[in-house]
């Protein structure tokens, strides 16, 4: 009679786990939608040139050691349905996949070059 009711927990316990799980995976889904759908500092990306551009960006930033607690975002962007939050300076770039905002990946100088240009030309209406 134990092992049938230890056998019931284990499998209850798994079960339940198992259900957490796939539901965080699925809030962790819709919040990167949502983020992709709000225009709140978006930037849109339209070409091949400028998805390429930040998928170049994205690959080539360096991971930062440690946990960060960042001020809000100065814009995001989304790349085949990832969500990322950008901080940019004339001088840095710092970006951070929505999914993960304990990390931040630093810009490479000629990422940062290209990254402020798009947004000049953004802010421009060209």
């Amino acid at each position: 009679m134990e092992k049938c009711t230890l056998f019931c927990i284990v499998t209850s316990l798994t079960l339940v786990g198992c259900s957490y799980i796939h539901m965080s995976e699925e809030v962790a889904q819709d919040h990167v939608e949502t983020i992709c759908n709000t225009n709140v500092n978006a930037l849109e990306l339209k070409s091949e040139v400028e998805i390429d551009m930040f998928k170049s960006a994205v690959r080539h930033a360096k991971q930062e050691p440690g946990l960060v607690n960042m001020s809000k975002h100065q814009y995001q962007f989304c790349i085949d349905g990832d969500a990322y939050f950008l901080w940019s300076t004339e001088e840095s770039g710092v970006i951070m996949h929505a999914n993960d905002t304990h990390t931040i990946f630093t810009l490479s100088d000629q990422s940062v070059d290209d990254v402020n240009a798009f947004i000049v030309r953004l802010t421009k209406g060209e």
